[in-house]
């Protein structure tokens, strides 16, 4: 939805399935590795510099993705409160359950 949410707000991001891979890996290793700072993880500094995420992807790139990134098409949603997060959140949340239950 990503490539259909951008020329809504006149913006060209076009990506592909495995630059998205790569931004989740980011946020993945962003979540786990805390810095102070989002552009720490760019820094060159001795003290903050990890290198993963340089090689991965542009600060830029990574901004620009994480601004225009959208999951639902809102030309097409449903009316509700839930009706952006539910088509995302149902699956995992069905999975979840099914997963508990074979586990207890």
């Amino acid at each position: 939805m990503t490539n259909l949410y951008t020329p809504q707000k006149l913006a060209q991001v076009n990506t592909t399935s495995n630059e998205l891979i790569h931004f989740f890996g980011n946020l993945v290793f962003s979540g786990y590795h805390k810095l102070p700072e989002e552009d720490h993880y760019w820094s060159m500094a001795d003290d903050l510099s990890n290198g993963v995420m340089p090689k991965i992807m542009s600060r830029k790139r990574f901004r620009e993705l994480k601004t225009y990134l959208h999951l639902v098409d809102n030309l097409n949603l449903e009316p509700g409160k839930g009706s952006k997060s539910h088509p995302i959140l149902s699956p995992f949340i069905e999975k979840v359950s099914r997963d508990r239950w074979h586990f207890c």
